[in-house]
């Protein structure tokens, strides 16, 4: 990953370890759907560049998802 040392990737990081630690579920349904309705409060305030960021990160979210649900249909 190119931006691995990046100040905000650190805070992703530790955000996964602190879910890790308390046993928090692996399911990323939620934070799609929390994401998606902070876009919708906020799309005023958004620009172009802001939406098209978070959509990204959005669909390889929800992409990421589905992955794993097709996997779990062939397991």
């Amino acid at each position: 990953m190119e931006n691995a040392d990046h100040p905000i990737v650190a805070l992703f990081r530790q955000r996964a370890e602190q879910m890790d630690a308390a046993r928090e579920p692996r399911d990323p349904d939620e934070s799609i759907v929390k994401l998606a309705v902070w876009m919708s409060e906020n799309i005023d305030r958004l620009d172009g560049n802001d939406i098209d960021a978070l959509v990204q990160v959005g669909g390889a979210m929800f992409r990421e998802q589905l992955r794993r649900r097709i996997i779990k249909r062939v397991k």
